[in-house]
């Protein structure tokens, strides 16, 4: 419906008056839209608005660029280790081996007869 409407005159003259592309605009539509719902109501529209109000201060930009640099070398250590692996096995095995142990455990508890007592104990990573 957002979209639809993005070609109504009304609403460009207010996009103009916000001083806002139509491209802002469908950004301003996604940062409203907390729930990735594609769906905004009256409620979330003002709500997101008055989050938004105001300008970012520098530090605030400079915040972001530097979470996001850090995020971004992160995700690349993470891609690296990953393309260095050859093998699945190169791969750190304990918490795989404990998850499956404990998956494995939890369907031997959901197979046993009402009032049979677990012999395990719970089991923590």
């Amino acid at each position: 419906e957002f979209e639809r409407h993005m070609h109504d005159a009304n609403l460009q003259a207010y996009f103009d008056a916000m001083e806002l592309t139509a491209d802002e605009a469908w950004s301003l539509f996604k940062l409203i839209d907390v729930n990735d719902t594609a769906a905004i109501d009256v409620e979330d529209f003002v709500s997101g608005c008055l989050k938004l109000r105001g300008s970012a201060r520098s530090i605030d930009v400079h915040m972001l660029m530097y979470e996001s640099k850090w995020t971004m070398a992160k995700l690349a250590d993470i891609m690296a280790f990953i393309a260095s692996s050859q093998e699945p096995s190169q791969l750190p095995t304990r918490r795989l081996s404990l998850t499956v142990s404990a998956c494995s455990q939890d369907s031997a508890v959901d197979h046993q007869a009402p009032g049979e007592a677990r012999t395990a104990g719970p089991m923590r990573l």
